[in-house]
């Protein structure tokens, strides 16, 4: 599958082909028209061409500019959501060390093995496109039991496992929206409608009519070039956790870190 090889390779074999494609594309369609379209032809029409193509390329490139601009939101909400997710599960870890040994200490450790779960089986199976498994979710609902029995002492206990379970809840919303970025692409409609409309601006500068064969061949391969570099782009930040530009497991990690430094501290 093209998703395969667009988000299982790193960036500097994806990028040159897919550029690369769309530059050959646009050379070849350049040479097919030198050969099917007579000159004379394409030279009476060029003011007609440079008008026409005009109105297609700047509906085309607000097109395109929308939708790269929507890939890119995503990808930066997407991390936007880990971050978020992390930060709870740390404010979690840090008030479970305010609890009484039990259940502070049960509830310690398995939000620590939520992070290693996190970034050993949920990052690598997200950025390999496959479905994450429930031990994550598992994890945080023996917290949320873990909480439930709980029996606070006195109304500060009381305030601190009712601002636990809310945290809890905000980890688990941050959690959710985590694995739908992960599962949300682009409509199927849209990758044909912007590589249609980019098909007929390569038309337009197809049937142009230059004076110098050669001029004309690198203007095409030129926005050709652009095309394919735009397309990359899209391609890049429509899975957020996959392909070269993926995002990683940092928050968790540095978290993980944060917790190995608290344990060796006293509580």
């Amino acid at each position: 599958m093209l998703a395969d090889f667009f988000y299982g390779h790193p960036g500097y074999i994806v990028g040159p082909v897919v550029v690369g494609f769309f530059t050959l594309l646009g050379l070849a369609g350049q040479v097919l028209i030198f050969r099917l379209v007579p000159a004379r032809l394409r030279d009476e029409n060029r003011d007609a061409t440079i008008y026409m193509a005009s109105t297609v390329g700047i509906i085309y490139a607000v097109l395109l500019a929308f939708i790269a601009v929507a890939a890119w939101e995503n990808y930066n909400n997407a991390g936007e959501v880990a971050v978020d997710e992390a930060s709870q599960i740390a404010n979690l870890y840090r008030s479970s060390r305010l609890l009484e040994s039990w259940p502070g200490d049960e509830v310690g450790r398995r939000l620590e093995l939520y992070v290693e779960t996190v970034v050993g089986e949920e990052w690598p199976a997200m950025a390999a496109g496959r479905p994450v498994s429930e031990n994550g979710a598992m994890l945080l609902e023996e917290v949320a039991e873990l909480l439930a029995k709980s029996l606070p002492n006195d109304a500060k206990s009381a305030a601190l496992l009712q601002e636990m379970l809310s945290r809890l809840h905000d980890a688990y919303e941050a959690r959710k929206k985590r694995l739908l970025a992960a599962d949300e692409a682009l409509n199927p409609s849209i990758w044909v409608v912007q590589l249609l409309g980019g098909l007929i601006s390569l038309g337009f500068c197809w049937i142009f009519g230059a004076p110098h064969r050669g001029f004309h061949m690198v203007a095409t391969s030129l926005v050709a070039t652009a095309f394919g570099l735009v397309i990359f782009l899209i391609v890049s930040f429509d899975h957020p956790y996959r392909g070269a530009v993926q995002i990683g497991p940092d928050p968790f990690q540095r978290l993980h870190g944060s917790i190995e430094r608290m344990k060796a501290t006293p509580h």
